[in-house]
């Protein structure tokens, strides 16, 4: 077999913690490159060849109700729990704090006032300003509606922001937090994020069944982006 046709067939590539500890395999020899920089590979025959393995600038994470696009720097924690309800967490790298949650019970009203009185309650009760506003972000596929509340002190400022969407039962929440020296940074994140963000055609009436009732009130199953976020 020609060495091309070997490199499209054969190839497998294994990227470790460090990005340049990766190690590209080809019919068994496994040569150690550099990600992002040109390296040389020997072949099983003995050829040469150059090779380049690099991230996408962007990667796609795709669940049950949207969908949307992130830079492969900042890559997300994603969990779930047992009512099969999806957390995807990204922290302060991207200059944002921002959670986002496919909930498969979301029949009750009071999400987002719930998720602000958690992510603000710690600001208030230290004497910080708050003002509130209302905010809608038009997507494909929908439109989010929410409220963001900045709060303010001598030397800093917050803004907080929680949007969901809703379809039947069925729905998305996400919260972002981010300081006012950060917001370069975490404005350049979301503007991507949101720009990608797709709303999906087809909800599943199966997540979150068993009778999850995540945030109808304060003693119910608490939502992951109404837990303590740590303020920098």
């Amino acid at each position: 077999m020609k060495p091309l046709r070997v490199l499209f067939c054969c190839i497998v590539i294994s990227a470790f913690a460090k990005a340049e500890d990766v190690a590209l395999t080809i019919n068994g020899v496994t040569n150690e490159v550099t990600l992002g920089k040109e390296s040389t590979v020997t072949l099983p025959d003995g050829a040469t060849l150059k090779v380049l393995v690099a991230s996408k600038p962007y990667a796609l994470y795709s669940g049950k109700l949207c969908s949307f696009e992130y830079s492969s720097e900042h890559k997300p924690e994603i969990s779930k729990d047992k009512h099969d309800d999806t957390t995807v967490t990204f922290m302060s790298p991207s200059g944002a704090n921002v959670v986002i949650e496919e909930l498969g019970n979301m029949s009750n009203e009071g999400c987002v006032d719930i998720v602000l009185k958690g992510f603000t309650k710690n600001d208030i009760a230290n004497g910080y300003s708050s003002v509130e506003r209302k905010i809608l972000k038009s997507v494909s596929g929908g439109t989010f509606s929410g409220k963001e509340i900045t709060t303010t002190n001598h030397k800093k400022e917050k803004i907080h922001q929680v949007l969901e969407y809703r379809r039947k039962d069925v729905g998305i929440l996400i919260a972002v937090f981010f300081s006012r020296e950060d917001a370069a940074r975490a404005e350049k994140f979301l503007e991507h994020f949101w720009s990608t963000m797709k709303i999906k055609k087809e909800a599943n009436p199966q997540g979150g069944a068993n009778g999850s009732q995540p945030l109808s009130s304060e003693t119910n199953r608490t939502s992951a982006a109404a837990a303590p976020v740590a303020h920098p």
